[in-house]
């Protein structure tokens, strides 16, 4: 006896991941994604990869951009929940940062860019799925800015804001994967480019605050067209 996939009428949709088959399916797709990107990936494939039906995946997930969303947001927690046990080690903050580095950048090297992956779906989403996933990177924003605080307290860095320095990391993070005018990696190693990224990061969290510029006879100065 075969049991319909359908929905009784009225009856909500699986929160993402609440089941073992929604999370599943999930984890799969994620991969996907990351293999193939927005464009690259249909439905179809995604059963196919699950073993399941078209209407299985259907059941938990309205369409292809509500299970992009996701799918990249339970990746999102996976990555907070990693970087968040990195973070625990008993390690100087640059060691911390370079292996969350390495981490990343080692998933990165053989997939597709995170950040490439988000400017290529981002015209197919919708403005509360763009904010879901805004949200998953803010969460781990902070845990790096708490981090970086702690680090403050304990004169390890000087960082003036540490959740601006946070997201200078994250967005540094994309510098690891730069390619070259052929389209090879410009880093010959991960190690180095993980190493280039936190010295930049290390950088500005290290920075002394700078002097404030005089404001005096700015008035008298005009402009450069003057």
């Amino acid at each position: 006896m075969t049991v319909s996939l359908r929905r009784r009428p009225g009856r909500p949709k699986q929160q993402a991941g609440e089941t073992p088959t929604a999370n599943s399916i999930l984890t799969h797709a994620a991969n996907l994604f990351m293999d193939l990107g927005y464009e690259g990936v249909s439905v179809e494939m995604v059963a196919r990869e699950c073993n399941l039906t078209k209407a299985s995946i259907y059941y938990h997930f309205a369409n292809k951009s509500s299970l992009f969303t996701a799918s990249i947001v339970q990746l999102m927690a996976l990555i907070e929940e990693r970087t968040e046990d990195l973070l625990r080690r008993e390690q100087s903050l640059y060691e911390r940062l370079y292996n969350i580095t390495l981490a990343r950048l080692r998933v990165e090297q053989t997939r597709l860019e995170f950040t490439t992956l988000m400017h290529e779906a981002k015209p197919m989403l919708s403005k509360a799925q763009i904010r879901r996933m805004q949200e998953a990177e803010e969460r781990l924003a902070k845990r790096l800015a708490d981090a970086i605080e702690r680090a403050n307290a304990d004169g390890e860095v000087c960082a003036d804001n540490a959740y601006l320095a946070a997201h200078t990391f994250l967005h540094l993070l994309s510098l690891g994967n730069l390619k070259d005018g052929e389209g090879h990696n410009y880093f010959s190693a991960v190690e180095d480019a993980a190493r280039y990224v936190v010295d930049c990061t290390w950088a500005v969290l290290t920075a002394k605050k700078p002097a404030p510029r005089s404001t005096e006879g700015r008035g008298e100065q005009g402009t450069l067209l003057s």
